[in-house]
């Protein structure tokens, strides 16, 4: 799921979820665990990295369609998904976006959570198009 590195005292975090990161209730509850553990350590600074052409497209919406109309269950996984973007705007230490692909929604979402971006040079698109379906954007 998540790939670590060391190196001194920065963490890069990686999102490992084939085959387009899509953030369902375990990536997210281990990316928030990994977020701590990393604080934990006393490291001082995080990368969060995705894959090579998408960092990561968002919530995984065949997982939330496949709950039906558990709220529950839908509650549970959007509160997953918060708590992941909770859990990178309130670290205590920066936390560094490498975006090297597509991030759309959720991907956007986490990516605008940290500290700061940077993304790779391509023909890569980032942004919250859930506002052009009149979702509203957490």
């Amino acid at each position: 799921m998540l790939e670590h590195h060391d190196n001194a005292t920065l963490r890069t975090i990686t999102l490992k979820r084939a085959p387009v990161n899509a953030l369902n209730p375990e990536l997210c509850e281990t990316l928030v665990g990994a977020i701590a553990q990393a604080t934990a350590d006393g490291c001082d600074g995080i990368v969060l990295a995705g894959g090579e052409k998408v960092f990561t497209a968002g919530l995984d919406v065949p997982h939330l369609m496949s709950l039906g109309t558990d709220r529950a269950a839908l509650h549970a996984a959007w509160e997953s998904f918060f708590a992941a973007a909770r859990a990178i705007a309130e670290c205590p230490i920066p936390v560094v976006a490498a975006i090297t692909g597509h991030s759309p929604a959720g991907g956007c979402v986490l990516a605008l959570c940290c500290d700061h971006r940077v993304m790779a040079r391509g023909p890569f698109q980032i942004g919250l198009n859930e506002t052009q379906v009149g979702i509203a954007v957490p």
